[in-house]
């Protein structure tokens, strides 16, 4: 049986937090403000929430 190609842990994390962050987006900033400065700071604080939350999961879903 054919396995789809393995990827890294590093690789799953770069394409789950970008996820994480859309989700997230419209809780923490329902109503956006059209100032592209505000616009990254929010989404930098974002990222990094979203890369604490799933380096936590992780870390909880490995075997002991």
């Amino acid at each position: 049986m054919a396995r789809g190609p393995r990827f890294t842990p590093e690789q799953v994390e770069a394409q789950i937090v970008p996820k994480i962050v859309e989700a997230l987006y419209p809780i923490f900033h329902p109503v956006e403000q059209q100032d592209c400065a505000i616009q990254a700071r929010h989404h930098a604080e974002l990222t990094e929430i979203a890369t604490q939350v799933w380096r936590s999961f992780t870390k909880r879903s490995l075997p002991l």
